[in-house]
């Protein structure tokens, strides 16, 4: 059964998978609630999980709703899963607090204390090692909590009007990567807290965090400079490839099985398309584009274990690509849905995307499969 325990994908942030996405799309059934700043991820048991902006649902593999969490007068981030099924949120009021929840019944565990932090409209996601530590990026805090909800320690970033994206792990988790959204440059801490290195190149996004990918280079979308930088795990420039007039940093970088980097790029800060483009990582080169003429684009994209692309555009449209970049199909969704903030989950044939218009979470599966009522 599939997990995908995180937005984008894992914690490494690279939106890759060994599950297989819908060969055949049809919308098998449509869940309402979720946030426009959501993401569903996916348990070992198939289940579901999504925020609305004070509750957590659990999801059936069938769209029914399991159980539901509600932290009244507050708000939720995107969950994350544990390696023995947790579920993780944070809930801000006056503080916030990491929340740990049973993914069999929706009990909490136990809560945490992260510190102050005023209600925004959007709260990073969080990262679970395989050892259960929880990583949370919050305000200028970094903060390590174990399985039991003890916080480790917290390490102080620099002070930043809009805080950290979400944190990625390097693949051996000794590492954690934070990237200060507003010029505060790109932070790698240390397991026991302490500093590795802090590149503080002026890098700015609104919500890109650093992908890792198998050999350990750090891809990071750039809003400043219009670019997207490949740096070394000890904190060096390998290249930089660049798109002048370019709006990014509401996307991801996705890596896929041969290594390709793909990032998904808007002309403009309006409706007027862009494209996704798949980046040679050694050199950082062009390989290939698939322009989409209307709407912004800049949501992240999937790689599935076949190493073929989904991805969802603001023209309402969900792509499914070879890595050649050819087009396998593309689906229009009902109701005019706008993405450009939807994380893509894939899981046993079913790829999940959320209209943040009307908080609507689609199933798309196979046209073979029976759709539910």
């Amino acid at each position: 059964m599939a997990f995908w325990p995180a937005s984008h994908a894992n914690y490494q942030r690279n939106g890759q998978t060994d599950e297989v996405g819908p060969l055949t799309p049809i919308i098998k059934w449509k869940f309402k609630g979720l946030d426009r700043y959501s993401a569903v991820v996916v348990g070992r048991d198939g289940v579901l999980y999504g925020s609305g902006r004070d509750t957590l649902y659990a999801i059936h593999e069938n769209g029914k709703e399991k159980w539901h969490y509600q932290y009244q007068g507050g708000r939720v981030s995107i969950p994350a899963i544990g390696p023995d099924g947790t579920v993780y949120i944070v809930g801000v009021k006056e503080k916030a607090y990491l929340i740990a929840l049973s993914g069999d019944s929706g009990k909490v565990k136990w809560k945490g204390e992260v510190g102050q932090y005023s209600l925004e409209d959007w709260l990073p996601p969080i990262a679970v090692a395989s050892t259960g530590r929880v990583y949370v990026a919050l305000g200028n805090t970094l903060s390590a909590f174990n399985p039991s909800g003890v916080k480790e320690w917290t390490y102080q970033l620099s002070p930043n009007p809009f805080g950290p994206t979400a944190p990625s792990l390097s693949l051996d988790e000794k590492t954690i990567y934070v990237y200060q959204r507003a010029r505060g440059g790109l932070y790698a801490i240390n397991h026991d807290g302490t500093l590795k290195w802090h590149d503080s190149s002026p890098y700015s996004t609104d919500f890109s965090s650093p992908a890792v990918a198998s050999d350990g280079t750090i891809y990071l979308l750039d809003g400043a400079k219009k670019s997207l930088h490949a740096i070394t795990p000890e904190g060096r420039k390998k290249w930089t490839a660049s798109f002048s007039g370019k709006q990014l940093g509401t996307s991801n970088a996705a890596i896929g099985k041969d290594g390709t980097v793909y990032v998904d790029i808007a002309n403009s800060a309006s409706s007027e398309g862009g494209a996704l483009y798949a980046i040679d990582s050694k050199r950082g080169k062009v390989k290939w584009k698939f322009e989409i003429k209307r709407g912004y684009v800049g949501a992240t994209i999937a790689v599935d274990g076949k190493g073929n692309l989904y991805f969802v555009a603001g023209d309402g449209n969900i792509y499914h690509l070879k890595p050649d970049g050819s087009l396998i199909w593309k689906y229009e969704v009902e109701g005019n849905p706008r993405f450009f903030y939807s994380y893509p989950a894939i899981s046993d044939e079913t790829l999940y995307v959320i209209n943040e218009k009307t908080g609507v979470l689609f199933a798309i599966g196979e046209k073979s499969k029976k759709p539910v009522k």
